[in-house]
C-alpha cells in the first residue's frame, strides 16, 4: 500500500476531485515542499581537463561550430582560472538548481516493514501521527490508499527514498552525474526518515499531471478531527466517482485510542 495525505480544502475541491474522480496526480515544484533542504544539492567541478571537455562535448549548441568554441573557451578559463572560472562560466550551481526546480515530483508514504522495526511498524502507514499532523491538516484531512498490485506499473516510475545526515553533493563532470542527481532528488535529511516516502520526479514536469488507472486509488481514511463541511465535500466528491462508473472506494476513519498515543482505523460509511 501507499499513503497520500491531505488536508480538505472545500473552497478548492478541484484538489481532491483530481485524484479520486480525474484519476491524476499533481506534480509539484521542490519550491513548495516544507522542507528548504529538499532537493537543493551542492554542486561541485572536481576532476581533470578531459573529464571537462568530455563534459562539455555532450551539453547541447547551436552549431558545431558553437561546440567548438566553447571548448576552447573552457580550456582557456580552466587554464586561467581553474575550477571555480568554470564553475562561474557555465553557471553550474545555478543551473543545477533550474534543473531540480523545475521537476515535478509527487510523494507517497507506506507502512513500515515489521521486520524492520515491529513497533514503527503498527505506527506507520495511516496510522502514523506525525504524517496525520505534518500533511493531514492536524486529523482534520484525510488519508488516500492506492493499491500497488493493482497498477504495478507505478512502481517503473516510483523510487524510495533514502534518509542520511550527509548532505548531498553532485559533481558535474562525473561519470555518475545522472546517478548522483537522482541520488540527490531522492535523499532526505535522517529525521524525515518517520515519513517512509517514495517519490515520482519527472524533468520538466512541474506543474503537470500523472494519470494513473482508476482502481489504483482503493481506499480513503479520514482524520480523527475531520469537521463535517469536510466530510459534506468527500461524500460529494465520492458520489461523483460513482457516478462516473469508477470502483468503489473503501472507507474508513481514524479514532484515537484512549489513553494512549496510537491510532486506529474503523469502517466508515457515507
Amino acid at each position: 500500500m501507499l499513503y497520500k495525505f491531505k488536508a480538505v480544502d472545500t473552497e478548492k475541491p478541484h484538489i481532491l476531485e483530481d485524484i479520486v474522480v480525474g484519476s491524476r496526480l499533481y506534480l509539484s515544484s521542490p519550491e513548495s515542499f516544507n522542507d528548504p533542504f529538499d532537493m537543493k544539492p551542492r554542486v561541485t567541478v572536481e576532476g581533470d581537463l578531459s573529464s571537462l571537455l568530455t563534459k562539455i562535448r555532450t551539453l547541447p549548441a547551436p552549431s558545431p561550430q558553437a561546440k567548438q568554441d566553447a571548448i576552447r573557451r573552457a580550456q582557456s578559463i580552466w587554464q586561467e582560472h581553474g575550477w571555480p572560472g568554470i564553475s562561474n562560466e557555465f553557471r553550474i550551481q545555478e543551473s543545477a538548481e533550474a534543473l531540480f526546480r523545475e521537476a515535478g515530483v509527487f510523494c507517497f508514504s507506506t507502512s513500515c516493514k515489521p521486520s524492520e522495526n515491529a513497533r514503527a511498524s503498527k505506527e506507520s502507514g495511516p496510522r502514523n501521527n506525525l504524517m496525520w499532523s505534518h500533511y493531514g491538516d492536524s486529523h482534520r484531512g484525510i488519508c488516500l490508499q492506492f493499491q500497488v498490485f493493482r497498477y504495478p506499473l507505478i512502481l517503473r516510475r516510483l523510487v524510495r527514498v533514502s534518509y542520511s545526515d550527509s548532505f548531498p553533493e553532485i559533481n558535474w563532470i562525473s561519470h555518475a552525474f545522472e546517478q548522483e542527481c537522482l541520488y540527490a532528488a531522492t535523499n532526505k535529511h535522517s529525521r524525515w526518515s518517520y515519513e517512509n516516502e517514495w517519490r515520482h520526479v519527472q524533468l520538466n514536469s512541474a506543474g503537470s499531471y500523472l494519470h494513473f488507472e482508476p482502481n489504483f486509488l482503493s481506499g480513503i481514511i479520514l482524520g480523527a478531527k475531520i469537521p463535517e463541511s469536510s466530510i459534506e465535500e468527500i461524500t460529494r466528491i465520492l458520489g461523483r466517482r460513482d457516478q462516473m462508473g469508477l470502483p468503489p472506494l473503501k472507507k474508513y476513519r481514524a479514532e484515537i485510542k484512549p489513553g494512549s498515543y496510537q491510532s486506529k482505523l474503523s469502517r466508515w460509511s457515507t
